[in-house]
């Protein structure tokens, strides 16, 4: 065996790398404006919705509603729907805000969960608004139409 390694293998010329792909650029606009995206429809996702509602009422809402077949969330609707040309006239109930110094009522409330669109949301809190109640205060008085 001899000493000498060949190394004769090493001198073949090597092909430079390839360059790299070009990168796709986006075209570049004057001003670079942003598409608007499209408008969606308004959003049929529920949402939960707590109301606290007097002991009393809280039960007869509830059998209502397990007699007819409906949940709390349904009937609210179908009672804003047969007394929506009315509203106006109804004496809405009115809740002293939270953290009132004014004592709460002995017999407690009673909170149910509610989902809601977002749209039936925003038509709540807007006649709340109007006459100076809650969202409660303006459940409350539709449940007890029915």
């Amino acid at each position: 065996m001899s000493d000498k390694l060949d190394f004769s293998g090493f001198d073949a010329p090597v092909a430079p790398p390839a360059p790299p792909a070009p990168k796709r650029s986006k075209p570049k606009s004057a001003g670079t404006v942003r598409k608007k995206k499209p408008k969606q429809a308004v959003s049929r996702r529920k949402l939960r919705v707590n109301i606290s509602i007097d002991p009393s009422l809280s039960r007869r809402v509830v059998e209502e509603a397990d007699r007819r077949g409906m949940t709390l969330s349904d009937l609210l609707r179908a009672s804003y729907r047969d007394n929506s040309d009315r509203i106006d006239s109804l004496p809405i109930e009115s809740e002293p805000p939270p953290f009132s110094s004014k004592p709460a009522s002995p017999a407690g409330r009673i909170v149910h969960m509610l989902y809601l669109t977002a749209e039936e949301v925003g038509i709540l809190d807007d006649l709340a608004q109007r006459f100076g109640s809650t969202r409660s205060g303006v459940i409350s008085t539709l449940f007890a139409l029915d």
